[in-house]
């Protein structure tokens, strides 16, 4: 059997393997029993014990002092950049309040301003109001008088053309022929104003167009009216200072 087992080689198994027994040599028989048995998992039983080795004390000592000048450390840096901190905060703040201040008067003026303005808008709204008024009785009074005096000028002309026909038939039953013309001027030019306020005049002025051959005389050629009736303006006068 022992010849057997020199020449077989265990499946999975090198020679080098330390966990592996060398081969006998010849003439030695091979001990089975070398061969190492599996080692056991391990398994560990937590405990309840409460206790304190030997020396303990003093690694945990220096342990808590390690960590209290860690604690130390952080506290003086922490204390610094709160320090740093509250200056900052301290400096915005005065920044902020000054400008809020600033926005304040800004915002009294601007309270101010628009009071003013909406009084001014309220008065003339109103102002407005009764210049429309106003506008709308001088409108329809202009269109009624232009109507009148269109009416009337018509009017006028449909009279002015019967009495010529009446002149020339009356001339026609005393058997007379007469050639007439009645004048004719053109319309009245504008000249300009002699003041720019308070009251002043202007003259008119006309041509004749044609001349009147033993008919109606021309009108007048020139006609005075007043012009600029408003007010002027009138700067202030002060006197001199009094202490």
């Amino acid at each position: 059997m022992h010849e057997e087992l020199k020449g077989q080689k265990l499946r999975g198994v090198s020679r080098e393997d330390p966990l592996v027994p060398p081969e006998p040599a010849d003439g030695e028989e091979l001990n089975i029993s070398q061969v190492p048995e599996d080692v056991p998992p391990a398994d560990c039983v937590p405990t309840n014990k409460c206790t304190l080795g030997k020396g303990s004390c003093t690694k945990i000592r220096d342990r808590f002092l390690n960590i209290l000048s860690g604690i130390q450390d952080m506290l003086t840096k922490l204390k610094a950049d709160l320090a740093t901190l509250q200056e900052n905060c301290a400096k915005e703040k005065a920044s902020f309040e000054a400008q809020i201040a600033d926005l304040n008067d800004k915002k009294r003026g601007a309270q101010t301003d628009l009071a003013g303005a909406t009084k001014d808008q309220v008065s003339s709204e109103s102002s407005s109001n009764l210049n429309s008024q106003q506008h709308t009785a001088a409108a329809k009074e202009y269109t009624n008088t232009m109507k009148e005096c269109c009416d009337e000028q018509n009017g006028l002309k449909s009279e002015l053309c019967a009495l010529e026909k009446i002149r020339g038939e009356l001339f026609k039953m005393k058997g007379q022929t007469v050639f007439m013309t009645d004048c004719e001027v053109s319309d009245f030019t504008e000249g300009e104003c002699s003041a720019s306020c308070g009251g002043g005049t202007l003259e008119k002025t006309r041509s004749i167009l044609v001349h009147p051959e033993g008919g109606m005389p021309c009108p007048p050629l020139t006609l005075k009216d007043s012009c600029n009736m408003q007010p002027c303006p009138v700067d202030c006068v002060v006197g001199e200072w009094e202490g």
